[in-house]
């Protein structure tokens, strides 16, 4: 088996965790190319694609459950899972944001579907989404260049980053519910405040697409330079958000990927083919 290492940054030290292949989940012949994967209740894996049937559900050791959601996507993009086992699922094609219930049952739809637009109620290329503690969620709307702020109820709460975003692909909130953009377009991870006050970044990555918050730590697959990043939170604020970074050679061109309750780490590659696991060493 092959050993994926990633490397954390600290501002006072530094450390090593492995992660050893634990191989693909075992995807059906129906799937299409994939693009995301999410971890949810009981350490079910729910996989994204643009193939026959969408949303795709497997268990912990990686064994295929069901699917569902034919017909209902253009181009299936990011995919969340919150705190209650709703999935959250962004279709860049369809300009709209979805949850639904951990059944499969459509909850709401965030959006008009097939209407792009950059007001209050409409998306253009929506990318990816990320629920707070307070339930307030954000969406990378990326074809307007900004992040969206929806409270509870979905009602329009508020919208930033025009001017100073590019192409975004990715959002994730921390415990603090800061909020962390990953720009493909300017080559770097912002950070803003739950208000929308850029208050850090990280410069110079290659192309940012995917964020995940692991404890203190984010992990950013850094998909133009072939690598996994693994950035202390705490120096995005501490240090004006330029903390120490180090790399280490990880899967070819990294996309999306999510963590379970046990530590396991899944991450698709670049061509969307395969999700692989990864277990901590």
């Amino acid at each position: 088996m092959k050993t994926l290492f990633f490397c954390l940054a600290s501002v006072a030290s530094s450390s090593d965790t492995a992660y050893v292949d634990a191989g693909p989940l075992d995807l059906p012949e129906t799937a299409g190319p994939i693009a995301a994967v999410a971890a949810g209740l009981k350490d079910r894996i729910y996989v994204f694609n643009r193939g026959e049937v969408p949303i795709l559900i497997f268990n912990s050791e990686g064994r295929y459950i069901k699917g569902w959601g034919r017909g209902l996507f253009v181009t299936p993009q990011g995919m969340r899972v919150d705190l209650l086992g709703n999935l959250w699922t962004a279709d860049s094609g369809n300009h709209v944001v979805r949850k639904f219930g951990p059944d499969g049952s459509l909850i709401r739809t965030y959006g008009e579907v097939g209407v792009p637009g950059d007001g209050e109620g409409h998306f253009r290329d929506p990318r990816d989404i990320a629920v707070g503690w307070l339930g307030r969620v954000y969406v990378a709307d990326a074809g307007n260049s900004r992040v969206v702020r929806l409270l509870r109820d979905g009602a329009f709460s508020a919208e930033f980053g025009r001017g100073q975003l590019g192409t975004v692909s990715s959002v994730a909130i921390d415990a603090r519910e800061r909020i962390y953009v990953a720009d493909g377009g300017r080559y770097r991870v912002h950070v803003f405040t739950p208000e929308g006050k850029r208050v850090g970044e990280w410069p110079g990555l290659g192309n940012p697409f995917g964020l995940l918050v692991v404890g203190e730590q984010l992990l950013v697959s850094d998909a133009g330079a072939n690598r996994i990043l693994q950035l202390d939170m705490r120096a995005a604020v501490q240090n004006n958000g330029h903390g120490e970074i180090k790399i280490a050679p990880a899967a070819s061109g990294p996309r999306s990927m999510t963590s379970d309750k046990q530590g396991r780490l899944y991450l698709v590659d670049a061509e969307g083919k395969s999700v692989r696991k990864y277990l901590k060493r």
